[in-house]
């Protein structure tokens, strides 16, 4: 994170984009989770019943699959700058950059589990 705004803005807009889109998909299975429940309850079926089951439309799958390539698209840029970091220390000596090394291997190692 000691890194300039200029290194960390490309996952600024990511995570702007996904945070953005995260909230228009749960407005709109709110707006159908509603719709449903009046249609259940205007049909005698039961309030829950309707609720569970509501239909999703286009829109909200496309959206869906944006989030997923952004995602997958954020996975990959952390592959990236984590090759990048390992190809940088395989250069250095390990003694001078011990502390370097250990901590991305704590990341590597975090992220995985």
């Amino acid at each position: 994170m000691d890194a300039p705004i200029s290194f960390h803005w490309p996952k600024l807009l990511l995570w702007g984009a996904v945070e953005a889109l995260l909230a228009v998909a749960s407005a709109m299975q709110v707006h159908a989770g509603r719709a449903a429940v009046k249609a259940a309850k205007l049909s005698g079926v039961g309030c829950t019943a309707g609720f569970y089951h509501f239909p999703q439309n286009a829109a909200l799958t496309a959206i869906q699959s944006v989030l997923v390539a952004l995602l997958a698209l954020y996975l990959i840029g952390v592959i990236a700058h984590l090759a990048k970091a390992f190809a940088e220390l395989r250069k250095r000596s390990y003694k001078r950059y011990r502390i370097a090394n250990t901590l991305v291997r704590v990341q590597v190692r975090s992220s995985a589990d």
